[in-house]
Formats: structure tokens, C-alpha cells, sequence
């Protein structure tokens, strides 16, 4: 059984007509697809995501880390092969531009479910191509985080902890989940850490699937600025530097 955990922050329901197009065949992927909302999105979207069978909580609070860990919770159990972390935007990005790679991920992870010693913990990461399509103020104060965080896993090279995309076996996820969740971000770096020394079985896999997702939820935002080169260059603005470099702070904050 591989269950889908993800996440949504979505007030204006820019992601429905993704979700409208694409749900069936994320749905005929996984086992099961348990979402969590942050306070502000659309209720009557989600309404709708549940009519059509996806598992909703939407929070309280909007404490993002509380966020992540929910679904990860709330879809381990004892007979779970794999829970796949990602970004609701991202995963739906992923169905529309690399459908088969997704699915032949998934495959992939099925199979390594009924092996004894398998791999417990996988980073997914996005290709150097997918990760340059993002603006500046998000590819560039994440190399400085993902390179403390490699250095505390002893990695010869940085690898992308950073995509919102990350694999759990049943053992790996209820290490994170006896460790409990975080108020912020701090998570991404603190959770690998954990699992390192867990000396759980690690790997590092690449995906095209996992390429600039934001245009496709932001189209009017897209239109407005004039496509998406612009689009782009809007994201690079001294409010976004300022967002970025704390997020930037958060990501390491627990482990430095």
C-alpha cells in the first residue's frame, strides 16, 4: 500500500482546475490521499476534494510544520508499504507533465515494499534543469541550506532537501512521528538528521516531475505580469528575498 500525504494552502482555489483535470488519475496512483489544508484555503474546494475521495483536515492554526507532520500521521499505519510525501501543487504538476515517471515511481515502490531491508527514506529531488526554472530568490538562498544539511548527513556533494517531496517507509515514518511535528519549517532539516541516525536506508533519486509548479495555480498572476518570464521576475522582488532568506533560516534552525 503506498498512501499519498500532502499538503494545501489555497485560498483562492487556483489549484481546482489542476485538481479537476488530473484527480482520477492521481487517485487510480495511489492507495489512498490524505490532505491538510491550512486555515485560509477554500472550504467549498475542499468539499469538493473529499466528494471525490480525497481524505481532508484542515487545521486551526496555519503553523506550517503542524501541517506537514498531519497527513504523514494521519496516513501510517502497520500495513502501509510506503508514505509518499508531496506538495498537492507539486504532485499535481507532477501528473500533468510526467505522468508515467510518477507512476513508474510508484511501481517502483511497491515492488521495494516486499522486500526485507528495502529502502526506508527517499529524497526526491529536482533535476538542476527543473530546479533553475524556479526565480532566484527561491533557487539561490536554498543552496546555502541544502548544503548544512548534506553536511550533517556526512555528503560528499549538496543534495535538494528542499523540493517538498520526500518517501517514508512505515519504519522511517514512525520515527517522525514519535518525534512529533514543528511549529515552522525547521523540519526539513530536522527530520533527515533524525533519519541518518536512525541508520535507516537512504536514497537520493531525481525527477523531472518536480519542476516550477507555482505558475500552474497562479494563471491570472501569470496573464497579469505578461507570461511567465515575467511572472518570474516578479518573484523576485525585495518583499520575496526577505520571505525567502527566513524560510532559508528555518529550514536549519534546529541543526546548526
Amino acid at each position: 500500500m503506498i498512501n499519498l500525504a500532502t499538503t494545501i494552502h489555497d485560498p483562492d482555489a487556483g489549484m481546482k482546475w489542476m485538481s479537476d483535470k488530473y484527480l482520477d488519475q492521481l487517485n487510480g496512483i495511489f492507495d489512498n490521499i490524505y490532505l491538510t489544508s491550512s486555515p485560509y484555503t477554500k472550504s467549498e474546494y475542499l468539499e469538493e476534494l473529499d466528494e471525490n475521495g480525497v481524505r481532508i483536515n484542515k487545521r486551526k492554526d496555519n503553523r506550517i510544520g503542524r501541517t506537514y507532520f498531519d497527513p504523514i500521521e494521519r496516513a501510517q499505519s502497520s500495513n502501509v508499504g510506503y508514505v509518499f510525501y508531496c506538495d498537492f501543487d507539486r504532485i499535481l504538476h507532477w501528473v500533468k507533465d510526467h505522468s508515467e515517471e510518477l507512476s513508474n515511481f510508484v511501481s517502483y515502490l511497491e515492488n521495494e515494499s516486499t522486500k526485507s531491508g528495502g529502502v526506508d527514506y527517499i529524497v526526491c529531488q529536482r533535476t538542476e534543469e527543473g530546479y533553475k526554472e524556479h526565480q532566484e530568490s527561491l533557487y539561490l538562498t536554498e543552496q546555502l541550506p541544502n548544503k548544512i544539511i548534506s553536511s550533517k548527513l556526512d555528503l560528499k556533494q549538496p543534495k535538494d532537501f528542499l523540493a517538498g517531496c520526500f518517501i517514508y517507509s512505515s519504519t522511517a515514518a514512525k520515527h517522525i512521528i514519535d518525534q512529533g511535528g514543528h511549529d515552522n519549517l525547521s523540519f526539513f532539516g530536522a527530520w533527515p538528521v533524525l533519519l541518518y541516525q536512525k541508520d535507516v536506508n537512504i536514497e537520493y533519486k531525481k525527477f523531472k516531475g518536480l519542476g516550477w509548479e507555482t505558475p500552474d495555480w497562479n494563471k491570472e498572476e501569470v496573464d497579469a505580469a505578461g507570461g511567465i518570464d515575467e511572472f518570474r521576475e516578479k518573484l523576485n522582488s525585495k518583499e520575496e528575498w526577505k520571505k525567502r532568506t527566513e524560510m532559508a533560516n528555518e529550514f536549519v534552525e534546529e541543526i546548526i
